[in-house]
């Protein structure tokens, strides 16, 4: 059954409870909502043009509210007479849209803690302040070049945040478009390098292969937790969450061992198989030992779970006394493979970069064999230096380096 009616948010619950009630026509706007069977609704827009009657959806209720329908009205029908798409926005400016994409964004279970509070810390302290009470369908590359890159430029950040901050807003309003909530927005297939043409450098590391000995003194004289977790993230030149959350299990310990890293713990989505030397087998057995076998994990806190990012970040600062950080031990063994003439390709995987094309087939005849041959050689030198107790001289740097 259809009835018109003045629409209200108070008269579509209350005809929402009839379910004899098909569709509510408004008595004085082209806006009509047909209720679905979960008894939530559609838009249309209901259009008299050339003796013929259209109903184009627009939208969806409860996701845009009466009063929503009604002030964007002007603007669809305007749409509608210059052949356009009419669609509802849910959202009118880049506050709302931003709310509701952290909304959604801290229900999702497989979204990481980190990812989540840095996501939080992008919109508030940078979207929100700058952008978040200009309207979404108004926001075009010219507003967010001003108000936004030139904005931050000004204040003195880094390219490389200011990109992450638009990557973020990017997201923000391509999930919108995605969930329908908003209409395509203007940045879509715009890159960032159309608000900065200068390359953005990487920032370099603390420390170079040459003070590698230094950082090997370091390690040594750390305490047994910081001391493993540092030595680990040396050796396999992974990400500081990566390795913080090894397990036991994941060590195939066969004549040929190795550290298999699943998908779900990588940056990459991509597992990630690393060859081990018996030196390191060696230190994760002494460890395990002194830590008690009914451990799961690598590096477990007080409950048996793996610890936190503040706590590695202690560690990391305790060996290094504030000098460098996790990421400076992975770029440091990085540019000791290089300089050891390890192939471009097998540092790559060994750094979980994906590869494509032809190098898909070189890492399916080759990869495996270099990986362990480039890891087992860079795992004797550590071991060397962990083990020597000279001095070196010009006479014996062979020895040492």
């Amino acid at each position: 059954m259809r009835i018109t009616a003045l629409l209200s948010e108070s008269a579509i619950r209350d005809h929402c409870k009839d379910l004899t009630i098909a569709e509510v026509k408004d008595r004085k706007t082209p806006l009509l909502l047909r209720y679905k069977a979960d008894r939530t609704g559609s838009w249309l827009l209901e259009l008299n043009r050339e003796g013929k009657t259209t109903r184009p959806k627009i939208g969806d209720w409860p996701l845009v509210s009466v009063a929503g329908a009604k002030k964007q009205l002007e603007g669809l029908l305007l749409a509608v007479a210059q052949n356009e798409t009419a669609k509802l926005t849910a959202f009118f400016n880049i506050a709302e849209l931003s709310q509701w994409y952290i909304e959604r964004e801290q229900r999702n279970a497989s979204i990481s803690k980190k990812y989540k509070t840095t996501s939080l810390s992008l919109v508030t302290k940078h979207i929100l302040p700058r952008l978040g009470a200009f309207s979404v369908g108004k926001l075009d590359k010219g507003l967010v070049d001003e108000h936004l890159v030139q904005s931050m430029m000004e204040e003195g950040y880094k390219p490389s945040t200011i990109r992450q901050v638009y990557a973020q807003l990017k997201r923000i309003l391509q999930q919108g478009a995605d969930s329908a909530v908003i209409q395509s927005t203007a940045l879509a297939g715009v890159p960032f390098k159309n608000f900065h043409k200068s390359k953005i450098k990487p920032k370099p590391s603390a420390i170079r292969p040459y003070q590698l000995r230094d950082v090997i003194e370091q390690i040594k004289q750390a305490d047994r937790l910081p001391r493993l977790f540092a030595l680990c993230l040396l050796c396999f030149g992974t990400r500081k969450t990566e390795t913080s959350l090894i397990e036991y299990g994941w060590f195939d310990t066969s004549d040929k061992p190795r550290l298999i890293l699943p998908t779900q713990v990588t940056k990459t989505d991509d597992e990630l198989v690393i060859p081990c030397s018996e030196f390191v087998m060696r230190e994760v057995a002494l460890f395990r030992k002194a830590q008690g076998s009914n451990c799961r994990y690598l590096f477990a806190n007080a409950r048996g779970e793996p610890v936190g990012e503040s706590t590695t970040d202690n560690w990391v600062k305790s060996v290094s006394g504030g000098k460098w950080s996790a990421h400076d031990l992975r770029k440091l063994a990085t540019d000791c493979w290089i300089e050891a003439g390890v192939d471009y390709l097998v540092v790559q995987r060994l750094l979980n970069h994906a590869l494509r094309g032809v190098d898909q087939a070189y890492m399916h005849s080759h990869l495996e064999s270099r990986k362990r041959e480039a890891l087992e050689q860079w795992h004797n030198k550590i071991e060397r230096l962990i083990n020597s107790d000279t001095i070196p001289t010009r006479n014996n740097f062979d020895k040492w380096l």
